[in-house]
């Protein structure tokens, strides 16, 4: 697997645990300090489950690329000119005539 996939699934991990925590303690943990700022732990979840929501479209969205480009590549690949050139000359195609007019 990927390493930039693996780190990405980890963090969507983590981050889904600590908002379960939170949930669970929220209670008895209205708010954190952090960077020298009170945060509510309510804001601090929503915070947690847009990362979460955001984190989740990449992965939909890389998938959805993925497929894209390799069927363009597989498109690419039919459609060579090389082949599109044999066929045309098995079918007694322009060149032969171009040839016979000349």
């Amino acid at each position: 697997m990927n390493t930039r996939i693996t780190n990405h699934i980890l963090q969507q991990t983590g981050d889904q645990s600590l908002v379960d925590g939170l949930k669970k303690h929220e209670t008895d943990l209205p708010s954190f300090f952090i960077n020298g700022a009170s945060v509510k732990t309510t804001d601090l979840i929503t915070t947690l489950q847009a990362r979460i929501a955001a984190g989740s479209n990449v992965v939909s969205t890389r998938a959805s690329w993925l497929t894209a480009v390799q069927a363009n590549r597989d498109e690419i690949a039919e459609t060579k000119t090389p082949r599109l050139r044999s066929q045309a000359g098995h079918h007694g195609g322009v060149r032969r005539t171009d040839r016979q007019a000349g």
